[in-house]
C-alpha cells in the first residue's frame, strides 16, 4: 500500500521516505525515554528489543533509530513526528490504526519502566516520563478515533498543505 502523499511530505520534513515511515512507530518511545533528559541504557534496549514488534527491522530504518538513541532529537522534531504519527495511523485501516495505537503505547510503558524511578521510592516511573507517555497516549488515542480518523483522512486526500 502506498501512504497518501501528503504524508510523505510531513514524513519527508522529518528526514523519512516511504520506505523508513514505519520508524515513526517507534519514535513515541524514544521521546517517552528521553522525556527525562537522559536515556538509560535499560530504555535504550527496551526500545531496540521493542523494535521488531513494531515492523522496524530494515538496515534504513534501525540507523535512523539508532540515531535517534544517540542524540537526542529536539522537542520540535519529537511534536512534528508524533503529529506525522497520528496522520500514518489515520492512513491504516481501522482494526491496524487501532493496534498500531494499542502496541505503541503498551510499549511506551515498558520503556517508562525499564530503568525504574529513584532509588527507595516506589513509583518506578519517573514523572517526566509519566507526563510524556500520557501526552503520546492521548495524542494516539484520539488519532485512533473513528471521528479523528476521517478528519484526518480527508485532510491527507484533499491535498492541502499541513503546517506542523
Amino acid at each position: 500500500m502506498t501512504a497518501p502523499q501528503h504524508l510523505l511530505q510531513l514524513a519527508a520534513k522529518l528526514g523519512l521516505e516511504e520506505s523508513t515511515l514505519p520508524v515513526l512507530k517507534v519514535l513515541p518511545l524514544v521521546y517517552v525515554a528521553w522525556s527525562d533528559g537522559e536515556l538509560q541504557v535499560q530504555e535504550r534496549d527496551a526500545i531496540l528489543a521493542t523494535a521488531p514488534r513494531l515492523a522496524i527491522d530494515t538496515e534504513e530504518q534501525l540507523a535512523i533509530l539508532h540515531a535517534w538513541l544517540e542524540q537526542r532529537p529536539s522537542e520540535d522534531f519529537f511534536r512534528a513526528g508524533l503529529h506525522t504519527l497520528a496522520y500514518l495511523l489515520a492512513s491504516l485501516d481501522e482494526q491496524a490504526g487501532q493496534r498500531a495505537a494499542d502496541d505503541v503505547a503498551e510499549f511506551c510503558a515498558l520503556v517508562a519502566q525499564a530503568a525504574g524511578g529513584l532509588a527507595g521510592h516506589r513509583e518506578r516511573i519517573d514523572p517526566a516520563e509519566a507526563i510524556a507517555m500520557r501526552e503520546v497516549v492521548m495524542q494516539l488515542r484520539l488519532a485512533s478515533r473513528q471521528s479523528s480518523r476521517d478528519a484526518l483522512r480527508k485532510l491527507l486526500e484533499a491535498k492541502k498543505t499541513v503546517v506542523l
